[in-house]
């Protein structure tokens, strides 16, 4: 996994979601997994690979973005 921390922010929003049953939390969850997807893939991962180059493209092969 290339961002352990936000999924680990991920899991902590869907344990507080699952823990106080609470509709707003999930909703929240969602939207910030749809905002870590689009900064990873659209910002993130484009600089890497441009600071980088082939050594980046090469970890990326190694490593999955998700789970």
């Amino acid at each position: 996994m290339r961002s352990p921390m936000n999924a680990g922010e991920l899991l902590v929003f869907i344990g507080m979601a699952a823990w106080f049953g609470s509709i707003g939390l999930a909703l929240y969850a969602a939207a910030s997994w749809m905002a870590f997807h689009f900064f990873i893939t659209r910002y993130e991962e484009p600089r890497l690979a441009r600071t980088f180059g082939a050594e980046y493209e090469s970890y990326r092969n190694r490593v999955p973005r998700g789970l």
